[in-house]
């Protein structure tokens, strides 16, 4: 890695003379870190630089100490990782390398999340005597690192912290396309392989997605059709849970469950093709019915509110034999209706009601006289 912008002070707290000027520092940087670990729990951390080269310092020093005041890490989750350590070397030539201590530090942390550890600082101080016996003091000290990357990343989790859900819109309509974020979804200590989430998005499943290692989960859903008004999105992992409002709106045209009902293209595809899965039922009031008149019918199981097509045909005989009406489901996903069976041909007709959202469909059949 390639320390920037290193500069050399002399008596550093006192008059703070810079020697030379601004130098570069590659070198390699060793960070062991236990991963992951619990909030709270204190871990040993463990780092190691490479020797500074030759001609670094501008004097040999005798009796040198040298601390690292901080190694930085900076993240994206909290503030900075910073670790310390104080080293006696005794007599140094400025001539030879300088190798460093490995670093050894215990520490904890307060927040759950990826710490992704990126190399951003370093100050040393080193103090000893000069040739002439008198103390001197220097610090070396770089304030940046171009385009930091991570060297190591440190999952933090904590199964006592609320779990919690974001999403990226809180209004949409069946169809779209809505991000979420959630964290603290651990039922207990991660494992290989990973928890899975399950994402339901009022009731209806939506997929799953994984939670990683600090108990955050990272994905998205498309909006079910058949979905109106505002319904609850849940993560769930076992007992673990996090929920997040979403308010679902129709699109023009009066359909419910993001549908037009005046373009059939926008229709589930068991609607637009008379498809009837049975997970709906429909039922004719009588099976035997005179041509002219009205035949009562009622259904259940569609989604709530859409708009349901229902489609009558007979087959035999002469006179009319498709007979079509679109009504809106109530509530509890029931529908009534009347059909007009003027001019109807006389013999066996398959009655259909099939919802342009959902798909749900139920059939049936019944006899024109």
């Amino acid at each position: 890695m390639n320390f920037t912008d290193c500069e050399v002070h002399k008596s550093p707290y006192t008059t703070n003379q810079q020697i030379g000027g601004e130098t570069d520092w590659t070198t390699t940087l060793r960070l062991d870190h236990p991963s992951p670990i619990p909030v709270g729990d204190e871990v040993t951390v463990e780092a190691e630089l490479g020797p500074l080269p030759p001609g670094t310092m501008p004097e040999s020093m005798d009796d040198l100490r040298v601390q690292v005041y901080h190694l930085e890490f900076v993240n994206s989750v909290s503030g900075p990782l910073k670790l310390y350590s104080d080293n006696w070397i005794g007599d140094w030539d400025r001539n030879t390398p300088l190798a460093l201590p490995e670093i050894e530090q215990e520490d904890s942390y307060a927040v759950a999340g990826l710490w992704d550890h990126r190399p951003k600082k370093i100050y040393l101080l080193f103090t000893g005597k000069d040739a002439g016996g008198e103390f001197i003091e220097y610090s070396f000290a770089c304030d940046q690192v171009v385009n930091p990357q991570p060297i190591l990343t440190t999952a933090v989790y904590d199964l006592s912290a609320t779990p919690s859900l974001v999403l990226d819109r809180y209004q949409a309509q069946p169809g779209h396309t809505v991000a979420f974020t959630g964290k603290h979804l651990l039922a207990a200590a991660p494992t290989m392989p990973r928890a899975q989430a399950n994402v339901t998005v009022g009731g209806v499943p939506a997929g799953a997605v994984e939670v990683d290692d600090s108990g955050a989960v990272r994905g998205g859903f498309t909006v079910p059709a058949g979905l109106s008004g505002t319904v609850e999105v849940r993560v769930s992992n076992g007992m673990r849970s996090a929920t997040a409002p979403l308010a679902i709106s129709a699109l023009p045209g009066g359909g419910v469950g993001g549908v037009d009902v005046n373009n059939p293209a926008t229709w589930h595809p068991h609607a637009q093709g008379g498809l009837v899965d049975h997970q709906a039922k429909v039922r004719v009031a009588a099976k035997k019915v005179r041509t002219g008149k009205k035949l009562k019918l009622g259904g259940s199981g569609f989604a709530p509110g859409e708009a349901v097509v229902i489609r009558a045909k007979g087959r035999k005989g002469k006179g009319k034999k498709l007979v079509t009406k679109v009504v809106n489901a109530n509530a509890a996903g029931a529908i009534k209706a009347n059909l007009k069976l003027r001019g109807a041909a006389k013999g066996t007709w398959r009655l259909t009601a099939i919802g342009v959202a959902s798909g749900r469909g139920g059939a049936t059949k019944f006899k024109v006289r």
